[in-house]
């Protein structure tokens, strides 16, 4: 999947995605609508597991994106305060 076009989910109190909620992403160019679960979100200033080689990645609280030295995939991420 390529970058969202748009992201929609339930705020939490306080801050975060209100996870019994509803959260989906659309595929900016295909359109289509995927579901997100809180799996598929980094947590800021955590580590990320690389899809292409397994290796653990760092994941800045700025990052969309990661990208693994030993492989050179892209690792995406959406980062949120949880």
């Amino acid at each position: 999947m390529a970058s969202p076009f748009c992201v929609g989910y339930t705020p939490a109190p306080g801050h975060g995605i209100n996870w019994a909620e509803e959260v989906f992403v659309i595929c900016g160019p295909c359109g289509n609508r995927y579901p997100v679960t809180s799996t598929d979100v980094v947590n800021v200033d955590s580590d990320v597991t690389c899809d292409g080689c397994g290796s653990r990645l760092r994941c800045p609280a700025s990052a969309t994106l990661v990208w693994c030295p030993p492989c050179g995939v892209l690792v995406e991420t959406v980062p949120v305060r949880r």
